[in-house]
């Protein structure tokens, strides 16, 4: 069968002329609350989309998403209080096809479907939350059933693993987590008959992979596979030393430090570390990781974001605290033009 993938390089700030998505700069951590949403659109006989985030939204978040297409992640702001869908090109006083009262939740990542059949007007938007962190080192599989009216559905892939038994329309199956390296997956019908498959997938570490089963239930259009894959959560992590000797970083619960020899009045690249709670530990440079912890803090660590630890004052009075917290600047993408990518 065709493998429909969609890369997914990393989450996507978006900004539009709507004033809700708020510009990746400092931000009071308080009020600065953000999701991450990307959409797919699997409903068979509904012609490209529009997506308006909220009723009152004069521009689309997505334009023309066409059937088995899908967007890159986007940041939104949780005062996102819902999705409008109107036909491609209608304007923001077309038609409403499916108005979701589904606020963004922060900090979190979901996929929102369109799916369904408008013949049997049960076109509607379905939110699919993904957990994008604690991979570690893993690669992590979820399927989604989005064959509107068809049998149940179980994938299985060629080492017998089985990652959702008689899957329901709308129904998905539990993170399976795998080693990395190259699998096959076919979906079955309830009867065992084999339905669609795809070869070859290279699963990499700590990326998330959405298995989604498309197309019609009587096979037109087939039944295929569109891939989505995105990487684990992350937050960038930047680390000055203000304080008066050079110093070494450790996160805790690991031997090797997180920046070695940082010496007084220098500061660090941004560095991607896995989202999370999370406790950085300020050791004299070149000491044992088991050795006196001069200085530590423990912030949680929320993805998509710029932090920087500040090291202030020596000896017994050296400090550790955070002292910037914010997006993590992205390229802009105005809304009007987001491009959807197919599959393929």
């Amino acid at each position: 069968m065709i493998l429909h993938r969609v890369l997914l390089a990393g989450a996507a700030l978006l900004f539009t002329t709507f004033g809700a998505i708020m510009p990746a700069a400092a931000q009071n951590p308080s009020g600065d609350n953000f999701g991450f949403v990307r959409f797919i659109h699997t409903a068979i006989d509904v012609p490209p989309i529009d997506i308006y985030a909220g009723d009152n939204s004069q521009t689309p978040v997505v334009s023309n998403l066409a059937y088995g297409q899908a967007t890159p992640f986007m940041t939104l702001p949780s005062t996102v209080q819902g999705y409008v869908v109107r036909p491609a090109g209608s304007g923001p006083d077309g038609e409403v096809l499916f108005r979701l009262n589904r606020r963004v939740k922060p900090n979190q990542s979901e996929i929102i479907a369109a799916a369904g059949l408008a013949s049997r007007k049960a076109f509607v938007l379905e939110p699919l939350v993904l957990v994008r962190s604690g991979t570690r080192g893993n690669a992590r599989v979820r399927v989604f059933n989005m064959v509107w009216g068809g049998p149940y559905l179980t994938v299985k892939d060629n080492t017998g693993t089985v990652y959702g038994q008689d899957l329901q329309y709308l129904s998905s199956s539990g993170d399976v987590d795998v080693a990395p390296g190259t699998y096959s997956f076919e979906v079955q019908s309830g009867a065992g008959k084999r339905v669609a498959s795809v070869d070859n997938l290279n699963l990499e570490a700590d990326k998330v992979y959405s298995l989604m089963i498309i197309g019609g239930m009587e096979g037109d259009p087939p039944v295929r596979f569109v891939v989505l894959d995105s990487e684990q959560e992350t937050t960038r992590v930047r680390i000055v030393n203000n304080g008066g000797a050079t110093a070494d970083v450790y996160i805790k619960g690991n031997d090797q430090p997180f920046v070695r020899g940082l010496a007084a009045g220098t500061s660090t690249d941004f560095i991607p570390v896995p989202s999370g709670a999370t406790t950085f530990v300020l050791r004299a440079a070149g000491s044992a990781p088991n050795s006196s912890e001069l200085a530590f803090v423990a912030p949680q660590l929320r993805p998509g974001r710029d932090i920087t630890i500040t090291i202030n004052g020596t000896g017994v009075a050296t400090q550790m605290g955070i002292t910037e917290d914010h997006l993590t600047q992205a390229t802009a993408t105005p809304a009007a033009t987001l491009a959807a990518t197919p599959a393929g």
